[in-house]
């Protein structure tokens, strides 16, 4: 899953498939919005 440019993952595990998914794509974006982006070292404030 892509979010304003960052790659992330969740994973999800069931033994239905599409509740398995469902699960890793709630993980990841529960994991974006939990852990913060990395900052740019290229900018300064």
């Amino acid at each position: 899953l892509e979010i304003d440019g960052r790659r992330v993952t969740g994973r999800g595990v069931s033994v239905d498939v599409v509740e398995a998914s469902a699960r890793a794509y709630l993980a990841a974006i529960n994991r974006a919005l939990l852990v913060p982006a990395p900052r740019d070292p290229d900018v300064t404030p």
